[in-house]
């Protein structure tokens, strides 16, 4: 009987052992759940902007950011000066990629890689090794990136801020170096500032330098498909932006015009883009809350666009580009509805093609398929620019462009071999 007994316990034991193993099982395998989906905040803050991205941080961080073992990955690669007032730029800081998650209503921030001391997240080669790092730790197939920064539109890296630094023709920069100076007037009460002048800076001798990168670079620097790419930027709106990039991004939203410091709603964003993202809702979030403010504060353009559909745009374009070349060519800018304040390289597309002379039924084709990209589009009917103050906003499809007239024969020259060109050829 002893052994009956025996053989019975030994029994039930396995039989327990065997049931609290599979109910352990169930409960790890509920419990650990593999990445699904990376969220990258990408924030170049060694610059005047450095309190503002800073903040936008901490927002985020007060946010609806998931727990550590949810199929979401919120990341952030950030690189600020070191001192609160975001002037000091001759303390070197280091770019840290951290992973911020909440646990036990707290929010949690790892770091899990860094660059040296003084590394620009301006340099395409350091975005590229951060986006790389994240992907190794990470390998999911949905990425999506919102970049925080300055930034001036599709124009080359320091034309903005120093344009006669430039030849008039084609050739290089006349300095490799082009000097950082903070806008007009931000040391004045009241200044309000945005995100349109050189990424980030660099020191040499003490001396600071603006560090930027051309549009082609950060192509080529982000090395996995984004579901979608958010810019919260200045000026990034433009149809050469989105062409270039459609082969990275499914959807990419930005401005066409300045935008203020404040930037997006980062309190929200997390909940908008993990889960099932809606980019669209970051963009709405964006619009509405500068439509309700007043006065220089109510400012905002943004749209969001479907990449699929640019080459069927490009298409549309193209025989009106041609027809009307020298009429694009001879327009006054002072006609056209523009986005860059006194800094005049930005224009709404549909409005260049009407003020040419384009008609109704010439502009179906380029409506329609403007239709077809154009997922969000939104603005405030008016945008306020550090180059000239607040201006009205009478034409918006959504998307801006070069205007030949309003340029310059460098500008020209660079213009003539960028992919949007390439595909649409406004400049011969």
């Amino acid at each position: 009987m002893r052994t009956t007994k025996h053989t019975f316990f030994c029994l039930a034991m396995i039989l327990l052992t065997a049931l609290t193993t599979a109910s352990c099982e169930k409960w790890r395998k509920k419990k650990e759940v593999d990445p699904e989906r990376v969220f990258i905040l990408y924030s170049a803050g060694f610059s005047n902007l450095s309190p503002s991205l800073t903040e936008d941080i901490q927002d985020l961080l007060s946010g609806d950011i998931p727990a550590k073992n949810s199929a979401d990955v919120v990341l952030v690669i950030s690189r600020k000066t070191s001192d609160a007032s975001g002037r000091d730029y001759i303390k070197e800081t280091a770019p840290y990629l951290f992973r911020v998650y909440r646990t036990k209503n707290k929010a949690v921030c790892d770091t899990l890689f860094a660059l040296p001391a003084g590394s620009s997240l301006a340099d395409a080669d350091n975005m590229r090794t951060m986006l790389s790092k994240a992907a190794e730790l990470f390998p999911v197939k949905h990425y999506g990136m919102v970049l925080s920064s300055h930034a001036t539109g599709w124009v080359p890296a320091g034309y903005y801020a120093s344009p006669n630094m430039y030849r008039s023709s084609s050739g290089p920069l006349r300095s490799s170096r082009i000097p950082a100076v903070d806008p007009p007037g931000m040391d004045e009460p009241g200044f309000i500032l945005t995100k349109a002048l050189g990424p980030e800076y660099y020191n040499n001798g003490g001396i600071r330098y603006a560090h930027e990168m051309d549009i082609d670079a950060l192509a080529s620097a982000i090395p996995f498909r984004l579901d979608y790419l958010l810019f919260d930027a200045c000026l990034m709106g433009g149809v050469e932006v989105a062409y270039e990039l459609r082969n990275v991004a499914g959807l990419i939203g930005f401005s066409q015009a300045e935008t203020l410091s404040d930037g997006f709603n980062y309190r929200k964003m997390a909940g908008h883009l993990t889960g099932s993202p809606d980019p669209e809702a970051v963009c709405r979030d964006f619009y509405e809350q500068y439509a309700s403010r007043s006065g220089n504060y109510k400012s905002a353009t943004v749209s969001l666009v479907n990449t699929a559909g640019l080459d069927r745009l490009a298409s549309a374009c193209k025989p009106l580009f041609e027809k009307y070349r020298s009429a694009i060519a001879s327009l006054d800018r002072n006609n056209v509805q523009g986005f860059g304040g006194t800094k005049h390289w930005y224009y709404d597309l549909v409005d260049v093609l009407e003020q040419a002379g384009a008609t109704a039924g010439e502009l179906a084709s380029v409506r329609s398929a403007l239709q077809s990209c154009i997922e969000y589009a939104a603005h405030t009917g008016q945008y306020y620019s550090m180059y000239g103050g607040l201006y009205p906003i009478d034409a918006f499809c959504g998307l801006s462009m070069y205007l030949p007239s309003a340029g310059s024969s460098y500008l020209d020259n660079f213009y003539r071999n960028i992919p949007w060109n390439q595909a649409a050829g406004l400049v011969k």
